[in-house]
Order: structure tokens, then sequence, then C-alpha cells
């Protein structure tokens, strides 16, 4: 007689997650932060130590593919009003080590800088603040910070003058710091030899080296002159020395701002920076380190066009094959980053800088130099524009007059730095204000501070030398008119008058009931009216069509530079989902590799010169330093 269970019973089965197949059990991992936890699931057995390492490298996998595909996923991060947070700033320095992201100091907009340490718990996602003790460093923005072992490595930067005593000058700093993670002190090295004060530097480690390039120097201590440099020194992490490397004489120009990538112990990357007034970079340079002379090699840079903008401001991150920088929007037909004026330059400048992304007009430059240029392969052969349009050439746009006014020099005693200092952050050229070019030579001096050229100054440059350039990089330069200029903005102004009056005939024909004073006919049918006739939007559509400006992606293949041939190429973009998600465009902010994944921090938006003006609130001033943190990824797929 067969026996059957009773009604309302179930057989019971006994399932664990060991019964999970292996991709389940991946895809599970693959949810838990990529740091503290993720080691901690690798020691539960062998099975989940090899499916850890393989997530671990499908994650590098996807980034590296989602970069070149241009397809990232962002996951913006914004600080509680109550939670313990860092604050807002700009031009910090930033790195990584293990499980942490450490930030020191850095700038706001209210004149103050910061000597703050902040470790974010990348597993957790929240900020601790370390009570360190030991020797603190000074207050400044613009220094550099780099992971050697279980220590910090600080060296130099830039501070605010106090307000009071009134006139004080910026100082620089030559200082170095060792921050112990372990034992969470700060020591504070000094060495018979030391690199002269310096900030918007670049270092590396490479090897039991730190490698420090170019800066913004002081150069005169009198007359309170300050420069870039293209120097190189070098501290030993193990005997603690310092010493002025001896590299080749061809050698990229005095810059700051620019982004140095380690290769591996033997080779580094510099890119882009800026170089003084109206001298802004997006050449790419290779040092190896060969002895007893280091070796400088300019690479030629495919793609241009294509180039992220303003890299001066946007750090630049390397992720396997491949550098990626973080900027403002650059459509593939653009035209270079910065107004460019004969007038202003001298010619044998403007022959020797290929690469900063300004190609030289033909009336400027002999054919038979540019051919050659081209034919070495550093830049790439254009086309001769014989068009005339409103303008005189295409794409050439003449900038607003500049406004004149008087120069004046100061200098002033410091322990640090003897002379007034441009701010190497938010007093550098914006977008949309950049600076005249100066003279070539180790290091490019300006007279500080910033001031304005006069009429008889620009015309003088030519004859100028080095010490007699101001700081101009904070204003256009002064117009250069095209032929016909004059008679084709008369033309343009009577076209605008002619559509004005267009357009107040039809708004008087209108009933004018709606808000919107176009007849329906018209707005049905523009075509009708003229092509003249403008709609204006209710205010609906209006905030419909206002969209932010998102920062995008632009990616530098740097597989071919350690190879025979040498160059690197900027990737066509593909924006279906480079920005989604993004910030509103920012400068001065750091970019950070972690496991699988890119830290963006801090930052101020990209129009923060304008909050200094009158017009505007001091809370937009405020609102424009941002503390937010953004993690880029790959998009997450599914099973």
């Amino acid at each position: 007689m067969n026996s059957y269970p009773p009604v309302g019973s179930f057989i019971r089965s006994e399932s664990t997650v060991d019964d999970l197949p292996d991709e389940v059990l991946e895809y599970i991992l693959s949810l838990v932060a990529p740091y503290k936890d993720l080691q901690e699931c690798s020691l539960v057995c062998k099975r989940w130590h090899r499916s850890v390492k393989n997530v671990i490298r499908h994650a590098q996998k996807f980034l590296h593919r989602s970069i070149v595909d241009f397809n990232i996923r962002w996951e913006n991060i914004t600080p509680a009003e109550m939670a313990p947070s860092i604050t807002k700033r700009y031009s910090h320095s930033a790195c990584r080590h293990d499980n942490s992201m450490y930030v020191f100091g850095g700038c706001t907009t209210t004149s103050t800088t910061f000597n703050d340490l902040w470790r974010l718990d990348l597993n957790k996602r929240q900020w601790v603040r370390p009570l360190t003790m030991g020797t603190y460093p000074s207050p400044k923005a613009c220094a550099s910070i780099v992971c050697y072992k279980e220590a910090l490595i600080l060296f130099g930067g830039w501070s605010h003058p106090s307000p009071y005593p009134l006139h004080q000058a910026w100082r620089l700093f030559s200082e170095l710091h060792v921050y112990g993670i372990v034992s969470n002190r700060w020591a504070c090295i000094n060495t018979p030899t030391t690199p002269p004060a310096m900030a918007g530097h670049s270092a590396t480690i490479q090897g039991e080296l730190m490698v420090v390039f170019g800066g913004l120097q002081k150069t005169n201590v009198l007359l309170g002159q300050c420069g870039s440099s293209n120097d190189v020194w070098c501290f030993n992490l193990e005997n603690q020395t310092w010493n002025k490397q001896t590299t080749t004489d061809v050698k990229p120009f005095c810059r700051y701002g620019q982004s140095q990538i380690s290769l591996d112990d033997r080779n580094v990357l510099i890119l882009g920076g800026c170089g003084g007034p109206n001298m802004m970079f997006s050449d790419v340079w290779l040092l190896s380190l060969t002895d007893p002379i280091w070796t400088w090699r300019e690479v030629p840079v495919r793609n241009l066009q294509w180039a992220a903008t303003y890299m001066w401001c946007h750090p630049a991150c390397k992720i396997g094959q491949r550098v990626v920088v973080f900027s403002r929007r650059n459509p593939v037909s653009s035209r270079p980053t910065f107004s460019y004026h004969a007038q202003n330059i001298p010619l044998r400048i403007r022959l020797s800088t290929a690469n900063v992304r300004v190609p030289p007009q033909e009336d400027d430059v002999p054919a038979d130099v540019v051919n050659r240029r081209a034919s070495e392969g550093l830049v790439e052969p254009q086309p001769t524009d014989r068009d005339f349009n409103v303008n005189g050439r295409h794409g050439v746009l003449g900038p607003r007059p500049a406004k004149q006014g008087g120069t004046s020099t100061s200098s002033s005693s410091g322990e640090e730095s003897d002379g007034e200092v441009p701010d190497p952050s938010s007093s550098q050229p914006s977008p949309e204000h950049r600076p005249p070019l100066p003279d070539q030579g180790r290091i490019n001096q300006v007279t500080c501070p910033p001031k304005p050229l006069t009429a008889a100054s620009s015309n003088d440059l030519e004859n100028a030398g080095p010490s007699g350039i101001g700081m101009a990089a904070f204003r256009d330069p002064s117009p250069v008119m095209k032929p016909g200029a004059s008679e084709n903005r008369r033309r343009q102004l009577e076209s605008l008058r002619r559509m004005e009056e267009r357009i107040r005939r039809l708004s008087r024909s209108g009933s004018g009931s709606s808000g919107n004073s176009i007849p329906p006919a018209a707005r049905s049918n523009p075509t009708a009216y003229g092509n003249n006739v403008y709609i204006s939007p209710s205010p609906s559509e209006s905030k419909s069509q206002m969209t932010k400006n998102v920062m995008t992606m632009s990616v530098l293949d740097i597989s071919h530079v350690l190879t025979d041939g040498c160059y690197v190429e900027w990737l066509c973009p593909k924006f279906h989902n480079a920005s989604s998600g993004g910030p509103e465009e920012k400068i001065l902010y750091t970019l950070i590799a972690g496991k699988g994944e890119l830290i963006m921090f801090g930052g101020i938006q990209k129009d923060a010169t304008s909050v200094k003006s009158q017009a505007q609130p001091l809370s937009n001033a405020a609102n424009a330093v941002s503390n937010s943190l953004h993690f880029i990824t790959a998009p997450r797929g599914i099973i």
C-alpha cells in the first residue's frame, strides 16, 4: 500500500549559497564595494577567493572597455548637511592608498587656504578627519602629494595672503612634509639642497625617486617677478636628498598645471599645462630616465580636433593604456582653444609651438616651415582657407577690445617667497579669458601682480624681454583687425536692425494676449513671414530647453608611446552616454584612479571668475566651489 505525505505538508530541500553557479556568485560579489568588503569576501573559502579575483579582473576590463566606448556611469554623492564632511575647496592635493583617498589643503573663493588632511573611506563612502600629530604643513594649495609605501609625500604649494596687515604678498613654499599613515604623524624634512619654492608643479614616484617637473616659481626677489619653469628635480626617498636632474637641451616649454603620468619606473609622460599668458598647451612629452642624462622627446599627437580642452586646469588620469580627461565640451569641428594674435607673439616662438593647438596662419609662418613640421609628423597639414566671410576667415572671431589700465610692480619680503605671486588656481586664465604669450627661456618671468596691457605695451611686445611682460593672463589681448572688418560689422548691425523692425511690425499685428506677440500664422508657418522671424518659447518650453553644461570625457590612447613609432592618439568621442549624469563643468578638481572606478572630488565651476563681480550675491560665490564626490564606473550589466 502506497503512503502519501499528509495534506498541507511539503518536502523541504536544503540549499545554500554554495549551490549557486559561479556566474551568479560573481555577479553578487560584483555588487560589493571593491575595497575592504570585497577583500574580506576573498577570505571565506577557495571558491570565493577565486570568484573575487575574477570580479576584480572583470571590473578593470569593463572599465577599460567603457572608456574606449565612451559609455560610462556617473554616481554623484553630495555630503549631507549635518554629517561630518570636508569643506568645499579647489586646487587641493589628493592621492589614494589602499582603501582610502587622502585630500590635503586647497583654497576657497574667500581667499582662504587649508592645511587639513582628510581621508575618504572608499568602502563606506564616508569622510574621516584624522587627528594628526607632529609638524603640520603650512596652509596651501597647488601642492603635490604622492604615496610611497606607507607614507604620503607633500611638497611645495601656494597660499593666499592674510587679510591683515594689508598689502601682503602671495607665498610660495619649498616645504617637504612626510605623513606616516600608520603613525598618523607629520614630519618636516630639511635637506641642505632644496628646490626653489614652487606651486602648480607635477610629481610622480619612479622607483625610489620622486620626480618633480615644472611649476610656478619666483624669479626675481627685488622686482617681485615670478614665472614658470621646465626644470626636473628628484628627491631620493631612501636617503632623503634633493638633486637637480640634468636633461637634454630639447625640452618642453616652461609650464605649470600640467599632468604627469608614470608609465613605468623609467618613463614619465607630461600632458598639457600653461606656460603663462596666452600659452595653454595640449602637447605631450616623454621623459626617459636614462643615465646619466635624462632624455626628453616630443610625442606626435594625432586627432587634435578631439583633444581635451584647457588641460592646464583639468587633470588627466591613466587607466590601462588610456588617459582620461574630463573637461568642457569640445566639438569635433571646434577651433583651437585660445586666441591667436600674430601681432603680440614673436615669430621665433610662433614657429616653435607646433603642438599648442593653434595652427599658424599662412601669412605668419613661411610655407616651407609648415611643410617641414608636417613631414616630421608633429602636426597635421591644414588646408588653406581662402574664402572670406563676415569675420575675414572661417572660424576666426576677433576678441573684444581690452580695457587699458596702468601697470605696477611690488615686492615684499617673506620666508618662502620674496615676491608677490599670482594665484595659480583661481586667478588663472578662464576658458573665456586667456593671457599674452611670454618669451622663451628656462623660466618665463612675469611681473606681478596681474595687470592689463596698455596699447603702448602691446605694440612693444615684439621687442620686450621676458621681464617686461605683465601678467595679462586674465584678460583678452588687444584685437587684431581683419581686412574689411568694419564694413562687415556694419552690415551685421544693419541686418539686426531690419530683423528687429520686422519683429516689431509682426508684434503690432498680433493680438498679444498670450504673452507671445507673434501672430498664429507666423507660429504655424514661419517661412511665410520670412526666415528672420523669432518665435519666443513659452516659459514651460524655455525651462525644458535649459540644459546643464556637463563635463565630457576625452580619451588619449598611449599604447604606442613606448614603441618605435612613438605617437599618441585622441579617440573619436561618442557622446551617446559619455556626459549623461555627469557634474556641471568645473575646473581645478582632482581625478584619482580607484579599483575599477575613477574618483573626482572638489573643484570650482568654470565661470567662477564672474562671482567676484559686485552684481552677484555672495552666496553664488560659495556655491561655485564644490565638495561633491563623483564616481565614474562601467555600466552595470545583468545576468
